[in-house]
């Protein structure tokens, strides 16, 4: 589908284009959980919620169909390859909508301007997060309980002893 929003040129690429036009256009993904509560998960963090609203006014421009959106028919990569069929529901597409119309106005700013957002040119300071340093502190003391479990077991006992 292509097609013009004011001086924005849009384009997708439907999985498959029934010859009897409907609510739903089949979107195949493959994983390796297409449990729905996992896939809507994996379906937020890739963007699908954006392809779904992006390809909806697709739909729209180029069909005339209001209201169509996308059925992902999600495949499990290993056997038995379970499917299942998920839609977004109606607060998802509303947000996902809302994402849409702020993408496509950024964009038409940066169109119009020749400037693009980037990342600040600063060196970037990573620390480790709290579940990797808990993870460090709970392989220590796996390793000190291995290596002298009667020691640290003794110097816990006297610690747990002192007085505040």
């Amino acid at each position: 589908m292509v097609w013009q929003e004011g001086p924005i040129w849009c384009r997708a690429r439907l999985d498959w284009l029934p010859d009897k036009p409907g609510l739903y256009y089949p979107d195949y993904k493959t994983t390796e959980n297409a449990n729905p509560e996992t896939w809507s998960r994996i379906a937020f963090s890739t963007g699908a919620h954006i392809q779904d609203a992006f390809y909806r006014r697709g739909i729209k421009a180029t069909l005339g169909i209001e209201d169509a959106g996308l059925l992902f028919v999600v495949q499990e990569v290993e056997p038995p390859h379970a499917v299942s069929h998920c839609v977004f529901d109606p607060a998802a597409r509303e947000y996902a909508d809302r994402e849409v119309e702020r993408g496509m106005r950024l964009w038409g700013r940066c169109m119009a301007s020749s400037q693009w957002p980037a990342y600040p040119p600063d060196i970037a300071y990573m620390g480790a997060p709290g579940w990797l340093e808990r993870q460090g502190l709970e392989r220590d003391l796996r390793d000190e309980m291995t290596a002298r479990p009667s020691d640290a077991l003794l110097r816990a006992a006297m610690e747990a002893q002192r007085p505040l």
